[in-house]
């Protein structure tokens, strides 16, 4: 059952639009929205914030910081802004043999793990190496759907995060009007609008500045936030078809359109 089907159903007469919309307002870290997503995934975000949350001491970098050290020892190295191009499949055994980069470089592997989705991975980096009948991504895609979208907006700000009166909490910003209206009212009416006609939009507002309490002592008198908000694929069309990030940050087009979201 969907997490507003549960909760409506266990609150029963006491499930108000309100209460039902307090209940659910983390749904963004979820993803799909309560109508959608299960109970037990909301649940389980519940769950994880129920004694607070936490953030790494001077940024989430840390984390490459010590795990790499590990990976190094063991043999292994880190390779960063390496644009992949294809990945390699031995014809015969249809096994995964490596990747090769864009410069012609290739790394040897029997394992891949891919974080481009289904789709950048079987229609561009196995695109050569995997007959249509075998992986038709079509229905590959039609089984699994598509995912939630979403759009950041980082903010560097002057102020230490003390003097702009920054949180270190989490805030979700849901404009919702009187009378009943629900969450997926708000998600609904925000995303069937184009991007000149968004208005009323659901809100993440977070500070890593106001987390990190070694923030003000790596950048004095500065601070950081990051707004977000939902998004769908007609809001970049025209420029999905553009793979290369560098290559659409080049377009004018496309920087007349960031500036409008």
């Amino acid at each position: 059952m969907t997490t507003w089907q549960t909760l409506t159903e266990e609150l029963g007469d006491d499930a108000s639009p309100e209460l039902l919309n307090v209940l659910c307002s983390r749904f963004g870290q979820v993803g799909p929205s309560p109508f959608a997503d299960t109970f037990t995934s909301h649940a389980c975000v519940v769950n994880h914030f129920l004694n607070g949350g936490y953030y790494p001491v001077g940024g989430s970098d840390q984390f490459f910081k010590k795990i790499s050290p590990t990976i190094l020892e063991a043999g292994g190295s880190i390779k960063v802004r390496k644009h992949v191009d294809k990945i390699l499949v031995d014809e015969k055994s249809s096994k995964v043999e490596g990747v090769r980069l864009k410069n012609g470089k290739t790394y040897r592997s029997s394992v891949i793990l891919s974080g481009a989705g289904i789709r950048n991975t079987y229609k561009y980096l196995l695109a050569d190496s995997l007959s249509a009948s075998k992986f038709p991504l079509e229905r590959m895609e039609e089984k699994i759907g598509v995912s939630v979208k979403f759009v950041f907006c980082f903010f560097d700000l002057d102020g230490s995060s003390k003097e702009l009166g920054l949180k270190a909490s989490n805030l979700w910003e849901l404009p919702l009007s009187s009378g009943g209206a629900n969450i997926q009212d708000l998600l609904q009416s925000f995303l069937n609008k184009s991007v000149d006609e968004k208005d009323k939009m659901p809100l993440f507002i977070s500070s890593v500045s106001a987390k990190d309490p070694s923030y003000q002592k790596r950048y004095p008198g500065k601070s950081a936030a990051v707004v977000t908000t939902y998004s769908q694929s007609e809001d970049f069309k025209g420029w999905d078809v553009i793979v290369n990030q560098r290559d659409r940050k080049k377009s004018d087009s496309y920087a007349i359109h960031q500036r409008k979201i």
